[in-house]
């Protein structure tokens, strides 16, 4: 069992670690998006 164990593990760990990345990422974009929108609407017309 321990030969399908710890490959598992790393390919779970693996997999949430790019999930994350993913989302940490998108929440980024949303933050730029967000001050991109900010400063447009700040602009004197």
């Amino acid at each position: 069992m321990t030969i399908f164990g710890l490959p598992m593990a790393i390919l779970v760990f693996m997999h949430e670690q790019r999930r994350e990345r993913q989302g940490d990422e998108e929440e980024d974009f949303q933050t730029h998006i967000r001050k991109i929108a900010q400063a447009e609407a700040a602009k004197p017309k």
